[in-house]
C-alpha cells in the first residue's frame, strides 16, 4: 500500500497534484475545523475518489493554536497511520 498524507488548506490544486502524479492507493486527509467549515475536505475528497484513489478522512481536526496540542494531534495521528498499514497487511 502507498499512502499520501494531505495537510490540507484552501489550495486544493497544492495537494491534488502530487496524487495525480504518484496515484497512492490510498490518501489520509487531515483537516481543521476552518476547512470543515468550508467543506474544503469534502470537495478534495471528490476530486481525489475520480482519480481512482481512496481518500480516508481523519476524524479529528487539526489543532491551530496550542503547540503542545499539534504534537499530541500528530503523535496520535502516527497510531492512526500504524493501524491503517497493519489493517491492509
Amino acid at each position: 500500500m502507498s499512502l499520501h498524507i494531505c495537510l490540507l488548506s484552501d489550495q486544493l490544486l497544492a495537494n491534488y497534484l502530487p496524487i495525480k502524479q504518484f496515484k497512492p492507493s490510498k490518501v489520509l486527509m487531515l483537516s481543521t475545523s476552518y476547512i470543515r467549515k468550508h467543506q474544503l475536505d469534502q470537495r478534495f475528497k471528490r476530486m481525489v475518489e475520480k482519480l481512482g484513489v481512496e481518500c480516508i478522512d481523519y476524524p479529528h481536526n487539526v489543532p491551530t493554536e496550542s503547540y503542545a496540542d499539534i504534537q499530541l494531534f500528530f503523535m496520535e495521528c502516527q497510531d492512526y497511520i500504524c493501524l491503517l498499514y497493519t489493517s491492509d497487511a
